[in-house]
């Protein structure tokens, strides 16, 4: 089954208007946006190019299971950790110039079962919910079934051979990343998106 993603993220009007709400910014104050735009975008960009390598007829997949199973493990993670995405920033300075963000997420690690687990309740319910729309899978098992894929996959040199569910990483990205999208839109008060027929 080929998978293909074409989403616009854009939450940069809901990040403004959180700031702009703002009266007085304190140094270090941190702007949840949540989902992270920035960081959807890179969980994207990994969905992408481990679609790039599954489709690379020249070389043969057993030549590149682990940058595959990396890059779709790298980008469920990035996409969860967007879901409780946060914005730090200071204050302008006394001339009226402003600092550069700094953009991070309120969830750590490479366990991607344990990163979910770290959501807050309603995001877990939310982006399981969708997540089982897109795939028709159950989120849960594919969590617990590909955990420690990121970790094995990235030091396959210093780990034992193991054996990769390979549709199961792909659909737990596909699902995760559009789950993640849709629970940004309804968090600005638009409509989710809808699976493209037949996939």
């Amino acid at each position: 089954m080929r998978f293909e993603l074409r989403i616009q993220f854009i939450l940069r009007k809901n990040m403004q208007s959180n700031i702009l709400k703002k009266t007085k910014l304190n140094a270090g104050e941190k702007v949840w946006v949540r989902p992270n735009s920035h960081i959807w975008s890179g969980a994207e960009q990994f969905f992408k190019a481990a679609e790039v390598l599954m489709d690379d007829t020249t070389v043969g997949m057993p030549n590149m299971v682990y940058p595959v199973i990396t890059n779709y493990a790298l980008c469920v993670e990035l996409a969860l950790k967007a879901a409780v995405g946060r914005v730090v920033i200071s204050p302008p300075t006394k001339d009226g110039l402003i600092s550069a963000a700094s953009i991070g997420s309120e969830a750590w690690g490479h366990d991607l079962e344990a990163v979910f687990n770290s959501l807050p309740e309603e995001i877990q319910v939310a982006i399981a919910s969708d997540f089982h729309i897109w795939t028709g899978e159950n989120i849960h098992s594919l969590l617990k079934n590909c955990a420690h894929y990121f970790v094995h996959a990235r030091y396959a040199h210093e780990k034992k051979a193991m054996h990769y569910d390979l549709s199961g990483i792909r659909t737990l990205a596909y699902g995760v990343l559009a789950a993640v999208h849709n629970y940004g839109l309804v968090q600005e008060g638009r409509p989710p998106l809808s699976p493209p027929a037949g996939a």
